[in-house]
């Protein structure tokens, strides 16, 4: 719900990513280029499960959604 979302946020806005409050949000420079570094690991992700492991488009995408989440946590 929107207290989850909200509760995200500010957890966000707390390690310097986002900026703003519940009238609205804006990344930051730090929240781009962390978005940035998501995004490329999802899109490596998908790239080696696609090549590599032989994974159809629905399984590589959810696959490379939770071992870029994964990852992240190192």
């Amino acid at each position: 719900g929107t207290g989850s979302a909200e509760s995200r946020l500010q957890r966000l806005a707390a390690e310097g990513l986002v900026t703003g409050s519940a009238a609205g949000y804006a990344m930051t420079d730090a929240g781009r280029r962390h978005a940035e570094r998501i995004v490329r690991a999802h899109r490596l992700w998908e790239t080696y499960l696609g090549t590599q492991a032989g994974f159809d488009a629905q399984q590589m995408h959810v696959e490379a959604e939770r071992l870029e989440h994964a990852h992240e946590l190192e």
